[in-house]
């Protein structure tokens, strides 16, 4: 079946906005206003779950197992090789994300601080297949309904509730909001009322900016883990502005990086961790060495997912064939 190459094209332009993120984050954060960590933060990994929602509406046969295995043995078959060069082995380590339990390297930190997303990504599409399959479409709709109700709950009772877990290490809290977003690309990717998504954008700029001028020191990351309501509102924009643009696309270079997105998103956290150590060794002024810095991750990336996505299949290969 074809390609929705739009779906891909916003997912490749995603994987950019993650690299920009874990530069502001981790290369240059302590050059770079928060201001500009606030608004890197409007194009996140949300998206990749709203997107993982469309694809599923698109392509019925979508087998979430598939997807689980290919991420599983991806991380797996890095973090081995990288435990090799560094000579630092521990059993319990390298088959951690075999069972989606982490990936781990000291050397290369950010690779733990991407891996979040896997675990979560993995049980969202898991249950939004079960939900799809065996669920009336009514009680989806009834969950799209509640899921926002509950967060909202938790921002206005100041209450943080981290238990209980989905998964180790995944809470109701990280879980129900990933969920809820690949449910509402699932049902709503084939409405093209361009002035809802348009109004949606501009509804929850509005919101955001109001919850913005009433905090003092307002910073979004404090948000985002616990997943709380100014997080998922400012998720909002994004994805509405994303919706209300939907059009047919010819293929382009962000097409071709999200359609091996996995690999760039693996490889982003590689480069962002070698950029680290060396941000120290530039003078510039700050966004000077931003740009200079983003540039450099972002080729670095986009190198080396290439490169991964071409031994990948290999590697599989020889896993699968060592496992009979």
């Amino acid at each position: 079946m074809q390609r929705d190459l739009y779906i891909d094209t916003i997912r490749g332009i995603c994987v950019v906005s993650i690299i920009f993120i874990h530069t502001v984050f981790y290369s240059v954060a302590s050059f770079t206003p928060d201001w500009i960590r606030n608004i890197s933060l409007l194009m996140d990994v949300p998206l990749f779950f709203f997107l993982s929602g469309c694809t599923m509406a698109i392509y019925p046969k979508f087998d979430p197992l598939k997807q689980i295995f290919k991420l599983a043995i991806l991380f797996f078959a890095a973090i081995v090789i990288c435990r090799i060069i560094f000579l630092e082995i521990n059993l319990k380590s390298l088959l951690a994300p075999l069972v989606l339990g982490g990936a781990n390297v000291s050397q290369l930190q950010i690779i733990q601080y991407s891996y979040w997303f896997i675990p979560i990504y993995a049980v969202g599409i898991l249950w939004a297949k079960i939900m799809t399959n065996y669920l009336r479409g009514w009680i989806i709709n009834i969950c799209l309904i509640l899921v926002p109700v509950f967060y909202c709950y938790l921002y206005f009772s100041h209450k943080i509730f981290l238990s209980p877990k989905v998964l180790e290490g995944v809470s109701v809290q990280m879980f129900l909001f990933p969920l809820w977003l690949i449910l509402l690309g699932y049902k709503t990717y084939k409405c093209d009322i361009k002035l809802v998504w348009f109004g949606l954008s501009f509804i929850s700029f509005a919101i955001l900016l109001l919850i913005m001028l009433t905090h003092v020191d307002f910073y979004l990351q404090n948000y985002k883990f616990p997943i709380s309501l100014p997080y998922i509102i400012a998720s909002m924009i994004s994805l509405g502005l994303v919706m209300g643009f939907k059009r047919t696309v010819k293929n382009n270079i962000f097409a071709e990086i999200g359609q091996k997105a996995i690999y760039f998103y693996l490889s982003q956290g590689i480069s962002s961790s070698v950029l680290c150590r060396a941000v120290f060794e530039i003078s510039l002024p700050w966004a000077l060495k931003l740009l200079f810095f983003f540039f450099l991750n972002c080729s670095m990336a986009l190198l080396l997912g290439k490169l991964i996505f071409e031994l990948e299949p290999k590697i599989t290969s020889f896993v699968i064939k060592k496992s009979e």
